[in-house]
C-alpha cells in the first residue's frame, strides 16, 4: 500500500474550497490500498481549521503571505506531512480539482519508482461567464514543464530536497513562481547526477480533465493561457464529474 499526502492551501473562497475538498475526498475514497491523507494549510485561524475538519482533514496553520512567496504553505505542509511516513506527496491547489481516476495514473508511476510527475495539459473554467477552454501545455523554452497542481513527489525526492519544496533559482521570472521553480529545481537536481527520475504526462491521454476554476479572482488570469474554448465545456462537468455536481449545484456553480 502507498501513503500518499495530499497538501492543500486554504484561504478565502469558502465556496470553491468546499468543492475542491470535497474532489479530493473522492479521490481519498477511490482506492482502499491508496492511503491518502489530505493536509489542509490555513491562513484564517479557526476559519481554516474548520473547513479541514469538517472534511476530517488533517491541518496545519501558515500566515498568509502576499504572491510569489505564498508558495512556502506547502513547505509548512510538507515538514507536518513527514509524521505520517509518506511515501509521496501530491501537490493540490484550491481552485483545481480532477477525477479520482487520477489515483490509477499515479499507482502506476509509483510502482515505476517515479520521483516526480505532473500533468501537462488542463481546463479553465471561467466560472463567472460558464465557459470552459482547454490548454494544451506549456510551449517554446517551457515545453514539458507540468502545471501547478497535482504534482507528485517521492519520498527520495524529499529527502533530497530537504524536505523544503519551493527554492529560489536563477530563472528570470517571479523567484517563488510554483510551476517554474519546481521543475528547475528538479531539473538541477538530475543534472547534478541525483538518482532522481521524472515522468510527466497529458491528462487527456488517460481521459482525465483537470479543471481549474477562475472567478476573477484568480492570482494568473485566464486570458494569459492561450487554448480552444469548448463549444459547450460546461457539459464537460456533467459528463466526467458527476459525484460532484451536488456540490457545485449547491453553490449555484451549475444548475
Amino acid at each position: 500500500m502507498y501513503r500518499v499526502a495530499i497538501l492543500f492551501p486554504i484561504w478565502k473562497r469558502p465556496q470553491m474550497t468546499d468543492v475542491t475538498m470535497t474532489a479530493i475526498n473522492h479521490m481519498r475514497e477511490y482506492r482502499a490500498d491508496i492511503e491518502v491523507i489530505p493536509i489542509g494549510i490555513g491562513s484564517e485561524g479557526p476559519v481554516s481549521q474548520k473547513a479541514a475538519y469538517s472534511k476530517g482533514w488533517d491541518y496545519v496553520e501558515f500566515p498568509n503571505q502576499a504572491y510569489p512567496k505564498f508558495v512556502r504553505h506547502w513547505n509548512t505542509g510538507a515538514e507536518y506531512a513527514k509524521k505520517f511516513d509518506v511515501d509521496y506527496i501530491m501537490l493540490a491547489q484550491s481552485d483545481d480539482f480532477i477525477e479520482p481516476e487520477i489515483m490509477n495514473v499515479f499507482e502506476t508511476l509509483m510502482d515505476k519508482d517515479i520521483d516526480f510527475s505532473g500533468i501537462l495539459d488542463t481546463y479553465f473554467w471561467d466560472t463567472v461567464n460558464q465557459k470552459i477552454k482547454y490548454w494544451a501545455g506549456y510551449d517554446g523554452a517551457r515545453t514539458g514543464e507540468s502545471m501547478g497542481p497535482w504534482r507528485l513527489l517521492s519520498k527520495k525526492l524529499l529527502d533530497a530536497l530537504d524536505w523544503e519544496i519551493f527554492k529560489e533559482n536563477s530563472r528570470d521570472h517571479a523567484p517563488w513562481a510554483a510551476d517554474g521553480v519546481l521543475h528547475d529545481v528538479v531539473m538541477d537536481l538530475m543534472k547534478g547526477g541525483a538518482p532522481i527520475t521524472m515522468s510527466n504526462f497529458m491528462a487527456k491521454d488517460y481521459a482525465l480533465h483537470p479543471m481549474s476554476m477562475k472567478d476573477g479572482d484568480n492570482i494568473t488570469a485566464i486570458e494569459l493561457y492561450e487554448g480552444k474554448w469548448l463549444g459547450d465545456g460546461i457539459r464537460t462537468i456533467h459528463d466526467n464529474f458527476s459525484s460532484l455536481i451536488p456540490k457545485l449545484t449547491e453553490h449555484n456553480y451549475v444548475d
